[in-house]
């Protein structure tokens, strides 16, 4: 199969295909479905991980994701000061802060979803 019919054979891929509202956006999906077909044997299935694992897959994700805005941060703070770049800086700060909120978020879902299992399923 093509990279675009294994998107469209699986539901996740496909329903985020869906969302997607740029050409860039469809290209980077694409591209990143190679690299993972060409690492695992299979595009992405919910049976690979269990809730904690997925919790746990997605923060790490995001850390990196993280890692590369303070790095985008960084090298634009290093350019001229144009008004442009202070635009730019504070988008990318807000969407650091962002990242932030959802890996805090994360955790204390993958908290209460621990302890229901502790203490049993209400």
């Amino acid at each position: 199969m093509t990279i675009e019919e294994e998107i469209i054979a699986n539901d996740i891929l496909r329903e985020l295909s869906q969302l997607l509202t740029t050409s860039y956006q469809k290209e980077v999906l694409a591209l990143q479905t190679g690299k993972g077909l060409a690492k695992y044997p299979n595009t992405v299935n919910t049976e690979d991980y269990s809730i904690i694992g997925w919790i746990d897959h997605n923060v790490q994700g995001l850390m990196d994701s993280s890692v590369y805005y303070k790095v985008l941060i960084k090298k634009i703070e290093l350019e001229t000061l144009s008004k442009r770049n202070e635009t730019i800086l504070y988008m990318l700060r807000e969407d650091l802060q962002g990242n932030l909120v959802r890996m805090q978020r994360l955790e204390n879902i993958r908290n209460s979803y621990l302890e229901e299992i502790e203490h049993g399923q209400d």
